[in-house]
This record gives C-alpha cells, structure tokens and sequence, in this order.
C-alpha cells in the first residue's frame, strides 16, 4: 500500500482536484492522508465530504499550523510500505504509482525521483516538463545522490519522491520545525542520506500548480524576504554539520551549493531593493559567497561572472540584479 500525505491548509477550492486525481490512480492500494490544519476556509467540511465517499481518504487535524508540522503528522500516522508527498492545490499524472512502486521495486531502491510539470492559471494544463538534467534511470548511493542533488541535476522538491517507509525509523528524516523555507530541501537531504539505493524515473507525473497567494508567491514583501533568508541560512548550516559529519567527502559540492544559493540571495535583495534588508543581508551574503566560492568550478564562464559581480558589488544596483536573474536562471 502506498500512504500519499497532503497538507491542507486554506485550499478548499484545489483539494478535490488533488485528493481525485490521486484516489482515480490506477493503483488502488492507497492510503491518502488529507492532514488539515488550522484552515480558515472550508477545507476541513471538503475534506471530510472526501473522505465519505472513498474510505481510502482519511482526515486527520492538527492543532498546530504549519506544512511541516502537518507532513510530520501525517508520516507518523502512515500506514502504507511506501510514502508519497503533494500539496493540496496539485495533481497527480495518470500512472504515477504503478510506475513509481515499479521502479522501486525492480531496482531495489529506496527513494525513487520523478519529474513534474510547472504551471498557473496563465498556462495550458499540458506544460512542459522542467528537469535540467534529469538522471534517467541511473541507480545511485546515498553520497553520489546527494553530489547530483546539490549540482542541479535533479530537484529536491518532496512531492517528487517516493520512499520505503523504513526510512522513517530514522527520527532525523522528518521536516524542520520553524523553518517555513527549505523546508523540501533540508528533509530531502535527510530522506537520501538514509538510503541505499537512489532510482529514478523519467518522466513527469506531477502537476505543480503556482498560486499567486501561495507561500512562495508571498515571499516578495520586505518580511518575507527577511523570513525566508533566516530560514535559508538556518537550514544551510544545519546540513553543513550534517555534511560534515554523515557525508564529508561531499563537502566540496556543498560549499559550492552554498556559494550559488548566496549568489541568488544577493540577486533577489537586488530586486526587492529594500534599504533596510540590504543593510541587514548584503554583508552577510557576500562573506557566505567569499566563504565558499573557492569551491566553485573556475572553469565555468557564470561562475566567474559570479565572482566578479560580487567582487565589484554590483548586485545590489538593481539593473546588474535584473540581468544577472536573467543570465543565470536554470544555474
């Protein structure tokens, strides 16, 4: 059986399209956990008519709000041999299960990756699929995993794994409390350090679907930007020691990791061009990216574009943060 946890919070018009598109699969042992918390809309009364017409819909309440208290939640309440993610506004391609419990299966793995669609009420319901260098059907260790995670060859978004749910034994392979950004990445880091084997599959199977009032697309006022750059750098160092202590012959690759997510943080202060976050976050930034740069491959011509507009600060002259946007999206 595979136990799908959904958190819902604030989502009642989505909820039905994701829990259907998951209950249609044609993969019927399922367990799907719609783990509401604290919702102000009419998720839980959605929810609750959910789970009366399909027994395999369970609705369980949290107390607390937060996506990762409520993931937390529902991991420790699965029941199923595998554990799949998604956020209650997506969906669920066709063929995602019996596909993703073969790939397990038949490679041994412990985690299996696929990959997914991006889209918002602008675009067609067919988008693209938006991997960089997805890696096929390659098996990996834990540490080769990792090194391609923190390269770009693949994202680390929950909701595009499937896992045995042993790995939950472990107490470390669950979601960070008070961390509303990173939160994917710091649990994933997690989830592949536990396993073995690491499979994938090629093909995208999950829709993801951008609100303008989700959380990420909140994250451009002047206290969201502060939030999510503590956040960021509390997780970053947080896997830095679990780095140096689980994987350190990786270090090199997260310390580069490290140096790009300073790069980026440096181009969205440039764009937001608050006075106040910039005389909080600019120095900081910059020493991270003088910290790890060295890490860098010196070889590859944005990476010393990096350099030099840090060097020179140029980021913060809005224009020089547009382009550089710009020039290193995807990198």
């Amino acid at each position: 059986m595979v136990s799908f946890i959904i958190p819902v919070h604030n989502v009642e018009q989505y909820v039905e399209r994701c829990a259907r598109s998951i209950a249609d699969q044609d993969y019927k042992a399922l367990e799907i956990l719609l783990v509401e918390n604290g919702s102000s809309d009419g998720s839980l009364a959605a929810c609750e008519r959910l789970a009366r017409e399909d027994a395999r819909i369970k609705v369980i309440q949290s107390a607390v709000t937060g996506v990762s208290i409520a993931r937390n939640l529902g991991i420790e309440r699965a029941s199923g041999d595998y554990l799949m993610f998604a956020d209650a506004d997506d969906w669920l391609a066709q063929g995602a299960v019996t596909d993703a419990v073969s790939r397990l299966e038949k490679s041994a793995a412990d985690v299996a990756f696929y990959d997914y669609f991006n889209s918002s009420e602008k675009t067609d319901s067919s988008p693209r699929p938006v991997h960089l260098t997805f890696p096929s059907n390659q098996l990996l260790d834990s540490a080769t995993a990792l090194t391609w995670m923190l390269e770009g060859r693949f994202y680390w978004n929950v909701w595009q794994t499937i896992s045995k749910r042993e790995l939950f034994t472990d107490s470390s392979v669950r979601f960070p409390k008070g961390i509303y950004v990173g939160e994917d990445l710091y649990f994933t880091y997690h989830l592949i350090g536990a396993a073995k084997q690491v499979a994938f599959l090629d093909k995208a199977y999950y829709g993801y679907f951008q609100r303008p009032d989700s959380m990420m697309g909140k994250a451009r006022t002047v206290e969201a930007m502060d939030k999510r750059l503590c956040d960021t750098w509390d997780m970053q160092q947080k896997l830095w020691n679990y780095t140096v202590e689980r994987f350190p012959m990786q270090l090199n690759a997260y310390a580069a990791f490290s140096a790009r997510l300073a790069f980026i943080d440096l181009i969205s202060i440039g764009l937001l061009n608050n006075k106040l976050i910039n005389n909080k976050w600019q120095v900081f930034l910059e020493e991270k990216f003088v910290q790890y740069k060295d890490s860098l491959n010196y070889r590859d011509l944005k990476n010393r574009i990096r350099i030099i507009l840090v060097q020179f600060k140029l980021l913060h002259i809005r224009i020089c943060a547009v382009l550089a946007a710009k020039c290193m999206r995807g990198h």
